[in-house]
């Protein structure tokens, strides 16, 4: 296989993390010939483009959906003769046929939740036992698996760090056990185990998925691999979990973060910054506080520049870390690293991550 299909996602992140570059478009004209360079570059000039416009104008974040969750949601629950039928939103996962405990939480009434063995009757539909009617369940819940933590992703779409469009059609699971049995020794994972609680990040960036591989001249290859290229690159996403280093509490991400130069420092921190003499009297001059806060954003904006790109050899874990867009925190309380987490002891917060600036930043500029 050509070695091409394990390395375009690490090219094209090399190429959308340098935002200084002037952008090249192929000039066509009569009598000149044209290879497949030439179109490669006519389409990196405009995904180029379409990149950095939503990396600066829009910003990184989440668009709707996505959410993280380690329950899954339910659609409908009856009660007739001591059983309760339960019918998920989605395919739950479970084998028909089987038994399993699941649990079931935030249904009204109450008297639907709890633990059970339930029955697999259906890739939709489980059953469990409940003695008395609890009455009609105005509010279908959610369920668990609860020999098991599954992290959950819901559908939804996003601009990566590095403002490439991230869209993610369906959901996705994770067997938090499975993923902490066979990755607890990362050094990002023990060291971010802390006091009982394990500190985790759910983060997606765009990925480039070579597809279709096709024959090839082999003379443009090494002779030790087989003469094959991909002809088509799909667009995908990357899902990750892994240790968090900055161990995030609960405060909700703040409209203006991703201006930092560092990702991570609110830009917040550094409103007013410098400003000339004349431009001190014009804010100490207005009387209205939202017109000066916008003023000082403005002044903060001017003192914006490039990131710096850095193409060093071992480098590729810096733009790839740039890229990543944070989704949730999770906090895994735990008695060592190797005992099985459960959900009670699994706290998601989605509010931590940012969204898209837009309507964010207008407001913080006091525009209409």
């Amino acid at each position: 296989m050509s070695d091409a299909t394990t390395t375009v996602d690490q090219d094209e992140l090399a190429t959308d993390a340098q935002f200084q570059d002037t952008l090249e478009r192929v000039s066509f004209q009569p009598g000149i010939l044209l290879g497949s360079e030439a179109l490669n570059a006519e389409q990196a000039y405009h995904l180029r483009r379409l990149t950095r416009h939503q990396r600066w104008l829009i910003g990184p974040g989440t668009v709707f959906g996505l959410r993280v969750d380690t329950t899954l949601p339910l659609s409908a629950l009856a009660w007739a003769g001591g059983t309760v039928t339960a019918t998920t939103a989605a395919p739950h996962g479970f084998t028909v046929g089987t038994t399993a405990q699941v649990t079931i939480v935030g249904v009204t009434p109450a008297g639907y939740n709890g633990t059970f063995g339930c029955t697999i009757t259906t890739a939709t539909q489980f059953t469990y036992p409940v003695a008395a009617n609890p009455g009609p369940a105005t509010q279908p819940g959610s369920y668990a698996d609860a020999t098991d933590v599954r992290l959950t992703v819901s559908p939804g779409y996003a601009i990566d760090g590095l403002g490439r469009e991230v869209l993610i059609n369906e959901g996705y699971a994770i067997s938090l056990r499975d993923w902490l049995a066979a990755e607890n020794a990362r050094p990002d994972v023990a060291g971010n185990f802390v006091g009982g609680t394990l500190f985790l990040r759910v983060t997606v960036r765009s990925r480039a998925a070579p597809q279709s591989l096709q024959p090839v001249v082999s003379e443009l290859f090494d002779a030790g691999l087989d003469p094959v290229a991909p002809a088509r690159i799909a667009d995908s996403f990357l899902l990750e979990v892994s240790g968090d280093a900055r161990q995030m509490g609960d405060a909700p991400a703040r409209p203006l973060d991703t201006w930092s130069p560092d990702l991570t420092t609110p830009a917040a921190a550094d409103v007013p910054g410098l400003v000339t003499a004349r431009e001190q009297t014009t804010l100490t001059g207005i009387a209205d506080p939202g017109l000066s806060n916008a003023l000082r954003l403005q002044s903060w904006l001017l003192r914006r520049t490039f990131p710096a790109f850095d193409d060093s050899p071992g480098s590729e874990s810096g733009y790839e870390e740039s890229s990543r867009l944070l989704l949730a925190s999770v906090h895994v309380t735990l008695a060592s690293l190797t005992t099985p987490p459960t959900t009670a002891g699994t706290a998601v917060n989605n509010l931590v991550r940012p969204f898209v600036r837009a309507n964010a930043l207008l407001a913080a500029l006091s525009l209409p």
